[in-house]
């Protein structure tokens, strides 16, 4: 009987001592998350009364598919870029409404063309679909449009989840797909007719591709470039851009419990967040700011947000109407300040920004140029040095970056994995149970009484 006594009192302690911990854990990963894969409603924005495009008759037409409610920001960027670099294309962003629209990461677009718009001026439809992962990916107006264009013979190419609403569109019936490796358990169970393939960059099938996770975008970007424009065309535009050909197969990326107790601890003891604010600049490479803003905050640890001398639209290297989140002059307290590379020296030499840096105290950090295919090396590389070697391997298999760029990212002097992370959830385990000792203890004595 004391023994059974005995066991269920040290039963009794674990549990106590883990149920805190727990808690707090499941509390602020949940908060992590939701800030990771939700957007904020745009502040109030003056839009501009015409942004008139100038699309070359003799190119065939890219539209790229976001959402008003939010995007992820590779997903878009990655391949806008690579198809606008090569200029094959007339590339353009449309969404159900043209209106300031956020993406994943703290920054807005302005959408080149509406639904309706862009079928005024384009009534044949576009030549290429690309659907990157959208907030609301099962959006009955997105899913139609989706639909309806395909049904005019073009070619579709689906960017990580985006397979999700290309598969609601009912595209993926009886082929051949893949998707970021941690959603295609689903997608069997939600689309059984369709055939989804593991360990793969991309799959294509006939006028349909589909691509793995993010980053793995790019490589199916450059895949459709070489089948709708030409070898030529597309090995001229990876030479530019630094993009080395990777093997069609691969391993893909586990998220295995070492990665999962990693990303709680952090999202759940590391109380101090990097803040991190972004200058939007105009013709900055698409690329090299996706670089920043993908990578960062899944650490769970930091946040980033665009940030320009005025809440204007600054257009990119190849004609992306960005919208910074905030003025300067209404930016929070943030921990860095950088700039993504490739800038002119004007950038730094901006006057509004020099008085608001030194009004702030703050220095203003860069990135070198290098090529832009290769820009997820750099942000890999300062995670590892400023954070720890293992988060940046983890947030590395989340994009699905390839595993031999994820090794050249990560620098000798790398930190190594956080234990200091867990002293104060086993600091919270034993409070706990100081506390119900010291409980019971006083129940008992107040029994005796």
């Amino acid at each position: 009987m004391s023994e059974s006594r005995g066991f269920l009192k040290i039963a009794l302690y674990v549990l106590v001592f883990v149920t805190l911990p727990i808690i707090v854990t499941v509390w602020r990963v949940n908060q992590a998350h939701m800030a990771l894969m939700t957007t904020e409603e745009p502040a109030p924005f003056q839009q501009p009364s015409t942004m008139e495009q100038s699309p070359d008759p003799g190119k065939p037409v890219a539209a790229i598919v976001i959402s008003n409610k939010g995007t992820e920001i590779t997903d878009l960027l990655a391949p806008y870029a690579i198809l606008a670099a090569s200029d094959a294309f007339n590339v353009f962003i449309v969404a159900p409404r043209q209106e300031v629209s956020p993406l994943w990461g703290g920054v807005e677009v302005y959408p080149h063309f509406s639904f309706e718009s862009f079928h005024e001026t384009f009534p044949n439809g576009p030549d290429l679909i690309v659907v990157p992962f959208m907030q609301d990916y099962d959006n009955s107006v997105i899913v139609k449009w989706v639909k309806e264009s395909a049904g005019t013979g073009a070619h579709v190419i689906s960017i990580c989840e985006g397979a999700r609403t290309v598969a609601a569109a009912g595209l993926l019936k009886n082929r051949r797909a893949t998707s970021h490796w941690s959603a295609i358990q689903m997608l069997e169970q939600v689309y059984p007719d369709t055939s989804w393939e593991r360990n793969v960059r991309f799959v294509s099938d006939e006028n349909l591709t589909t691509s793995g996770g993010v980053t793995a975008g790019i490589d199916a970007a450059f895949h459709i470039l070489e089948i709708l424009a030409g070898q030529e065309i597309a090995s001229r535009t990876a030479h530019e851009m630094g993009y080395k050909l990777r093997n069609l197969h691969f391993q893909a990326p586990k998220i295995g419990l070492p990665d999962v107790l990693l990303l709680a601890l952090s999202a759940a003891f590391t109380w101090n967040h990097t803040d991190i604010g972004v200058i939007l600049y105009p013709g900055m490479d698409e690329l090299y700011l996706t670089a920043i803003l993908d990578t960062y905050p899944r650490t769970f640890t930091a946040r980033t947000i665009a940030l320009a001398p005025r809440r204007e639209i600054i257009r990119s290297k190849h004609g992306i109407y960005f919208v910074p989140k905030l003025e300067l002059n209404e930016a929070p307290a943030l921990d860095r300040i950088l700039l993504p590379a490739g800038y002119p020296d004007s950038v730094k030499e901006d006057p509004s920004i020099q008085a608001w840096l030194e009004e702030e105290g703050m220095e203003l950090e860069s990135f070198e140029a290098i090529p832009v295919a290769q820009a997820f090396d750099q942000t890999l590389t300062d995670i590892s040095t400023l954070k720890n070697a293992p988060i940046s391997r983890t947030v590395a298999k989340m994009i699905e970056y390839p595993d031999e760029h994820i090794q050249q990212a990560l620098q000798e002097d790398a930190k190594g994995w956080p234990f200091h992370l867990l002293l104060q959830p086993l600091a919270l385990g034993l409070i706990s149970v100081a506390a119900v000792r010291l409980m019971t203890r006083k129940i008992k004595k107040n029994q005796r009484k």
